[in-house]
């Protein structure tokens, strides 16, 4: 798969989510800088999970400040 299909998740909540959504994890790695974790998915499976995802943060962030 080309690289620019691919799309690179460092955060694990996040990468959680995707899963949860029936998006596949093509594969995972450590950056060779950071050594952060990643995973790896097809960018056009997880456009859903995407706008699904920025809408529950978004609501999270609002329950905050109007607490």
């Amino acid at each position: 798969m080309p690289e620019e299909n691919m799309k690179y998740i460092y955060n694990v909540d996040q990468a959680n989510y995707y899963i949860s959504e029936g998006c596949r994890v093509l594969g995972t790695g450590r950056h060779h800088q950071t050594k952060n974790v990643f995973f790896m998915f097809n960018h056009n499976d997880t456009q859903i999970a995407y706008e699904k995802w920025c809408k529950k943060c978004q609501e999270y962030k609002l329950q905050k400040i109007c607490k």
